[in-house]
């Protein structure tokens, strides 16, 4: 079996699982939280919000840094629509031909033990 990390993020957080085979128990490898800014924003901007943007590149990069470890080979991403697109997005080749399932919901309000009855990782 190969190995499973699960991302479940919305624009300002995310938890990053790993699952060593569909029947095994998850294990949280990572937290990671958006920084924001306090600095206010004109209404012009109000409708794009850089710094989603930004967290979408840094997680990324972050699972781009686990990949090239060696650290997974199938990615489950989970986001809310939005942020999924922008995740998407940032994605690098190899590293969005891991990706073999998505679900664009926003589930970062569950716990852990709700999510594994949510998401399918087969």
């Amino acid at each position: 079996m190969k190995q499973t990390w699960i991302m479940v993020a919305d624009g300002s957080h995310a938890r990053l699982f790993n699952a060593p085979g569909n029947d095994q128990p998850w294990h949280l490898d990572q937290k990671l939280e958006r920084e924001h800014s306090r600095e206010k924003t004109d209404r012009a901007e109000a409708h794009e919000d850089r710094g989603e943007h930004e967290f979408a590149r840094k997680l990324a990069s972050e699972l781009e840094t686990k990949r090239q470890g060696g650290g997974f080979e199938r990615l489950v991403l989970v986001a809310s629509p939005k942020f999924l697109g922008q995740l998407r997005g940032e994605l690098s080749p190899s590293l969005a031909a891991c990706v073999v399932r998505s679900h664009d919901v926003d589930y970062t309000h569950m716990s852990d033990a709700e999510l594994v009855s949510h998401i399918d990782l087969s």
